[in-house]
């Protein structure tokens, strides 16, 4: 397991990726929560590490909000090579903020198809329009 602060991950469990991050699968240390960690490489940064410094911004200002379609920054921590980003992590199939106290819905994409959980946010957002 690789330690971010008070946060940990397997680097076999990327839960996704880009051009410039990987996010993984972790979890608190302590308490066992699910989180996403994304991490940065400092070197695919030379060019737009303005862009980081940005995007922290604009989390960080969204998770004061505490609003609940917005998913919270809970760390930022800088190491050698890497910058972390730790949020909140959702359940894939529903967009839900998963339960601090139970485990991790992952296995919830092997059990629902896409096309069924497409239509249930879909039927659910007609009734009841954004939560905005």
């Amino acid at each position: 397991m690789e330690i971010v602060g008070s946060f940990e991950y397997n680097s076999k469990e990327i839960i996704g990726h880009g051009a410039f991050a990987v996010v993984f699968k972790g979890r608190h240390r302590e308490a066992h929560y699910p989180v996403a960690i994304k991490s940065i490489t400092k070197k695919s940064l030379a060019k737009s590490q303005s862009l980081l410094g940005k995007e922290i911004k604009i989390l960080q200002e969204l998770s004061a909000l505490k609003h609940k379609n917005v998913v919270k920054l809970l760390a930022c921590t800088e190491k050698d090579q890497n910058v972390f980003l730790v949020m909140e992590k959702l359940c894939a199939t529903n967009g839900n903020r998963l339960p601090r106290a139970e485990g991790c819905c992952a296995d919830d994409a092997k059990r629902v198809s896409t096309p069924k959980v497409t239509f249930k946010l879909l039927k659910r957002f007609v009734s009841t329009g954004p939560d905005v």
